[in-house]
């Protein structure tokens, strides 16, 4: 290759991938009513590409007097997307994701940073719902919950676990729980488990987290009693069996159907923390677990992930004219895949669209997800028995 040809091939290269940088500012603010910014604070940058944090990427700049940051010459490409972060007090605080572009250079994230406090008494459940699936010889339980830390403090935990950090939240689970899942709002890396349920070890913002997690109790009788208690005071607690051939009895429970559904919601409000919630559940079929059995759930479970790539290319498709609107939310129950499929993309389309709220909107995803699971579970049983 001659040098006339390079020259050609680097000229290519700098028009189809053009090269430029921006500029990112931004400032950090004290959310505790009555405390400033302190001086000394370092702010990085971080950055974000399809596949995930560029730990390579690192660009810090101090706080000036005013609690502002600039950070200049920073290089990208289309696809990159920035978050400024900034660690006070031991807690990592994040702004806002911003991107840069050849068209837009300059781009601003703000930072809202907050005192530690070691008290939980302003923690509070503001909904919480435990979704009940039966198998044969166990029960499966999906627990989604919001819990809202209404004040202007970071809450960092009050004792320490075995690895040093401090514990924050506690999520008590019914003696006998395995197979112990954690779905959203927790990671294992973070997380002590005790005999009697497991805590959370990342500190909890002022603002409301979603946590979703998952076990099974042994259901070898007809019937299975649950008990276990209230970590926090809970404004909504209910429990919503998937199958609508077992019940639900408990003191304190009213009934009523899910709306959108032909699910029952078994519900009490106002829980105290550490009250005992207990109920039984009835109409099991008291069949023994086998491996084969864990098995199918097992391709179940990965025919599930496959449906959400279906339900991906179907919020894409144009409603054909039989489709319902997204504003019907939850058609008319059906056990047919691609209906239950095309269910939870109407869903995401009315979510997105705030025709429904989000409670409602968690609850009925997650029922649905579980029905499709389980109708993808006894196809795979009969198509074992042919």
């Amino acid at each position: 290759m001659n040098t006339k040809d390079f020259k050609w091939i680097i000229a290519f290269l700098l028009v189809t991938f053009p090269m430029y940088s921006g500029t990112i500012t931004g400032k950090v603010d004290n959310g505790t009513r009555g405390f400033a910014v302190p001086g000394g604070l370092t702010v990085e940058l971080t950055r974000y590409e399809e596949s995930g944090e560029d730990t390579q990427f690192k660009m810090n700049v101090p706080l000036n007097s005013n609690g502002e940051f600039v950070f200049t010459n920073v290089p990208d490409s289309i696809r990159a997307m920035y978050a400024p972060v900034v660690v006070y007090q031991g807690v990592k605080y994040r702004g806002e994701m911003v991107m840069l572009s050849p068209e837009q250079s300059q781009a601003t994230s703000a930072i809202t940073i907050y005192e530690p406090t070691n008290s939980d008494s302003l923690l509070r459940i503001s909904y919480h719902h435990l979704l009940v699936k039966p198998g044969e010889g166990f029960v499966a339980f999906q627990e989604i919950m919001v819990v809202e830390n209404p004040g202007d403090r970071t809450y960092i935990g009050n004792s320490k676990a075995a690895n040093g950090s401090l514990r924050t939240l506690f999520f008590p689970l019914p003696t006998g729980a395995k197979q112990v899942s954690l779905t959203r709002g927790l990671m294992t890396c973070c997380v002590e488990t005790t005999p009697d349920g497991f805590f959370d070890t990342m500190e909890f913002l002022p603002g409301r987290k979603e946590f979703v997690f998952s076990y099974r109790l042994d259901a070898p009788n007809e019937s299975l009693d649950f008990i276990r208690r209230a970590s926090l005071p809970t404004a909504m607690f209910d429990v919503i069996p998937v199958d609508p051939t077992i019940q639900i009895s408990g003191n304190g429970f009213q009934t009523a159907l899910l709306e959108g559904t032909q699910l029952t919601r078994y519900s009490r409000t106002d829980l105290t923390e550490s009250e005992t919630i207990s109920f039984t559940i009835t109409g099991l079929s008291g069949k023994p677990m086998n491996l084969s059995y864990v098995y199918l759930i097992a391709i179940a479970g990965f025919l599930l992930l496959a449906g959400g790539y279906v339900v991906f290319k179907t919020r894409r498709t144009p409603p054909s004219p039989d489709m319902p609107t997204a504003s019907s939310a939850v058609p008319e129950r059906t056990e047919d895949p691609q209906k239950l499929i095309q269910e939870i993309a109407l869903l995401d389309e009315a979510f997105e669209a705030n025709e429904m709220e989000e409670e409602e909107y968690r609850i009925q995803r997650e029922a649905l997800k579980l029905r499709l699971q389980n109708l993808a579970t006894k196809v795979l049983e009969s198509d074992s028995k042919a």
